[in-house]
């Protein structure tokens, strides 16, 4: 599988924020079909890549994308743009240290 993807490919219309994500289930060939079913068609481009999902989605911002990525399942991988997968990251550190410790 690549491991650059090049962007705007595609910036469906009114998005300023293009990502590709890669989604990869423990079934064969199911991650297109959960891919599908959790992200709406006029905002995402699907493509099928060994047993795995690779989506081409857009956001109006990068906080947007940030908070609607996090709330996937199973996790979507970033591969481009490094931008938005370094958000992500620290995202997903300040809910881990949000919730070290009980009230």
């Amino acid at each position: 599988m690549p491991n650059h993807y090049a962007l705007p490919r595609k910036v469906p219309l009114g998005l300023t924020i293009n990502a590709v994500v890669l989604w990869n289930t423990t079934y064969e060939n199911a991650a297109l079909d959960e891919a599908a079913k959790m992200i709406p068609r006029t905002v995402a481009m699907f493509e099928s890549q060994e047993g795995a999902a690779v989506v081409e989605l857009g956001s109006s911002s990068m906080e947007r994308m940030v908070g609607y990525l996090a709330g996937l399942r199973p996790p979507c991988q970033v591969l481009d743009p490094p931008e938005l997968r370094q958000a992500l990251a620290e995202h997903a550190r300040q809910i881990a240290a949000a919730n070290v410790s009980g009230p």
